[in-house]
Order: structure tokens, then sequence, then C-alpha cells
């Protein structure tokens, strides 16, 4: 193996080796807003135990994981959080947390100091009026922002997301200048993804809340005029058709308040993946689903072959697996999503004279 030098030599060695690096560690579905676009079905099932979390918390360590997000639900809704973060941060992980905040007053603010987060994720969906639309949970804004504001007081390193909704669509750029400069948090762009995902019982109701058409093209043109495009780069890419669909199952985990071990947080298993009856590595290494992921490769992707959008479409396996119950098919919603892209930005190399496009044929999966 060639000498790791970088972070991006490191990313590449553990990629290869499927190596755990990552764990997304679902502590509760309990959480105290009513999301519109939620995809969390609570089962009768009970949640783990803090001793249970304790001993996954340790298999992950003896697997090699190095990075926790906790998340939920809402995680601070479980009495034990503070316990479970502490036996983290003993372990030595680096610890990220994801919530929407409003359980954050000064007390709690303090503890999460000493437990020295990476980052805390906090959403925001807009502003008063908007971000109570979709949480339904009146007087969650403030709180929210309040949460926001303690955390940053204590030192906390606060990252501020979004999700690009119907309903708010409208408004981001102006929060994104809020956050940035009332706030001073850091805000999350979405970078050409609206991902808004089906439920887990494959519902597709929250769908029914993500951009239209002419939604979405005109929050691209928006960015596009603002020097601030929703892609990292819209340039076509040459994709190795060697290459793993993506890091699901081979750096990134899951483990759902219910003890189950999926590839990531939204691909979901129910055969023979339950950490009480195996072991972390046990499933990781052996379980058919697992392998089934990990031996699939973009060139398998057939369905998108001769795709004029392909360079355009933010794959995700996740969306194929639910709509058709397969990796390697199509999924309507982000060929929707590419199609969209690929005209916006066309036509603005087209206005503007500028090459943001190359040749199709470089496309070889």
């Amino acid at each position: 193996m060639a000498p790791i030098k970088t972070a991006k030599d490191f990313i590449a060695a553990v990629h290869n080796r499927q190596f755990p690096i990552s764990c997304h560690f679902e502590l509760t579905y309990q959480c105290n807003m009513h999301c519109i676009h939620c995809y969390i079905v609570r089962k009768k099932t009970a949640e783990l135990t803090t001793g249970e979390i304790v001993t996954y918390l340790k298999q992950l360590k003896n697997a090699g994981c190095l990075h926790l997000i906790f998340t939920g639900g809402e995680p601070f809704l479980r009495k034990d959080i503070f316990e479970i973060l502490e036996h983290a941060r003993s372990l030595d992980f680096d610890i990220r947390i994801f919530t929407n905040g409003t359980l954050i007053d000064k007390r709690a603010a303090i503890k999460i100091r000493k437990i020295v987060p990476s980052a805390v994720e906090i959403s925001l969906y807009g502003f008063k009026n908007t971000h109570e639309k979709v949480t339904r949970m009146q007087g969650s804004f403030a709180k929210t922002i309040n949460a926001i504001a303690k955390l940053i007081e204590m030192g906390v390193n606060v990252l501020v997301k979004t999700t690009v909704l119907q309903y708010n669509v409208h408004e981001l750029w102006k929060l994104r200048q809020f956050v940035k400069h009332t706030l001073k948090a850091q805000f999350l762009d979405s970078k050409g993804l609206y991902r808004i995902f089906p439920c887990d019982d494959a519902s597709t109701g929250p769908l029914h809340h993500a951009l239209s058409d002419l939604q979405m093209k005109h929050y691209i043109e928006d960015g596009l005029y603002r020097h601030q495009p929703m892609r990292s780069s819209n340039k076509l890419l040459n994709i190795d058709p060697n290459l793993p669909l993506c890091g699901a199952g081979r750096r990134v985990s899951n483990i759902t308040p219910y003890g189950q071990l999926n590839p990531c947080v939204r691909l979901r298993f129910n055969n023979g993946n339950s950490l009480k009856r195996a072991s972390f590595i046990r499933i990781w290494c052996d379980n058919k689903l697992f392998k089934s992921l990990r031996a699939s490769r973009m060139r398998d992707r057939k369905h998108c072959r001769g795709c004029p959008s392909l360079s355009y479409c933010s794959y995700c396996p996740s969306y194929t697996y639910f709509e058709t119950g397969s990796f390697l098919t199509t999924s309507s919603e982000l060929c929707r999503q590419a199609r969209i892209q690929k005209e916006v930005y066309e036509k603005w190399s087209q206005k503007h004279g500028e090459n943001r496009t190359s040749s199709l044929s470089v496309q070889k999966i």
C-alpha cells in the first residue's frame, strides 16, 4: 500500500479496505418536533438501553471506527445523553451531534462544551413562520436560535443546516446571510443536493414537500446569478467504471435505536443485521446485503448508460433501493433533479459563453 501522507490518502486507503471509519448512531426516534418531511417511522420495539449503547460503542472502537455522529430523533430527549457522550469521549471518538437545539439551555451548552465535539449541527428551516410550519412546533424557532447563540458563546463549533423545501426555498438566501452575519455561525450549503427521502416504511409522503420543477430551476438560477452555484462543480465528470457506488458499507455505517446495523443512515436492512444477535464486526464482514452493496460498481448501473443527464446526477443507492429494491436501477426523483440541473446549467453556459460542459463521451459506466 502507498504511504499515507494526506487526509485524501487516508480516506482512499480506508475506502479500499472497507474500514468502518464513521458511524451515524441514532440514539432515539423520539422527537419533540413533527417535521413535515421526516422519514422516521417509530416502532413499538424498545429502544437501546445505556448498557447496550456502551457495548456497541466498544465494538465500534474495536472495529476501528474513529468518527461518531449522534443523532435521532432528538438525541437530547434521552435522559442518559451526557452519560453516552462522556463514554464516547473516553473512547477517544471524534464526536459530532445532530440536534434541533430546542432542549439546549445554558447548562446543557456547558456540558456539551466539556465533551469537545468537532461540531454540533442544528437544523433551521427558515425564519419564524416558515421554520414552525415545517417543524409543527410553536416556539421552536426562538428555542433553536437561542441554542445556537448559547453554544457559540461557549466556543462550540456550530453548523447550521437546512433542507430545501417548497415552503422555504424563497427565503434561503436571506436565511444564509442571517446565519452568517447575525448568528455568526457557519451555514451548510446544499451544493446541488435536494434530497428528501421516503419514509422508512417506503411511503412517499415526505416527497410531496420537495421542490417543484419550476422552483428548482429558479433556485439554481438564483444561485448562479449570485455566483454561488448549487453544484460544487458543474463540469462533466470522468466516472471510473470500477469505482464503488458510494461509501455506504465501506467506510460508513449506521446503528438504529433498535440495534440494527446498516450501511448508512438511509439504507435500512432487516435481515441478519441485529447487533443483539451478532457483533458489529461479524455483521460488517459477513452480512449478504453488505457484501452485495460493496461488490456493486459504477459499471453495473446499466440503466444509466447513455443518459445525457448522467453528470448532473446526485446518484444515491438508497433512493433506488427504496424505489425498486435494487442499488443499481434508476430513481425517478434523482432523474428529475438531474434533468433540471442539466437544463439550467447548459442554458446558463450558452447565454454567458462559459465552457461549463464537455463531451458526454467521457461517461463510461
